[in-house]
């Protein structure tokens, strides 16, 4: 949407990651975090195909989903080339301030 924003072209991806990062409010209780099912992951992917992907099947899309506790509730999502998915996962947290572990 950033790049829409901004007037920049938006890019189509052929191969690609959807990364689904859950982050749920760290004051609250544990027992609030769930299961993301597959039927909640598809109706947000077929939108995201409309927009940016040549298709969703899994030849061409791969998923992931990430939990993490953070300071309010909210779902984070990010389109990527696959190629860019091992280092983008490795860093992650790293530039959100999400922390996994919760005490």
């Amino acid at each position: 949407m950033q790049r829409a924003e901004e007037k920049l072209e938006i890019p189509t991806y052929t191969n690609c990651t959807i990364c689904f990062v859950h982050v749920y409010d760290e004051t609250l209780p544990l027992a609030r975090v769930r299961d993301h099912d597959n039927y909640e992951e598809k109706h947000v992917q077929d939108i995201i195909t409309n927009f940016f992907l040549r298709s969703d099947s899994g030849l061409y899309t791969n998923t992931c989903h990430v939990t993490r506790m953070g300071e309010e509730d909210r779902t984070l999502l990010y389109v990527m080339d696959s190629s860019k998915f091992p280092a983008w996962i490795s860093d992650f947290g790293k530039e959100t301030g999400i922390e996994k572990n919760h005490e």
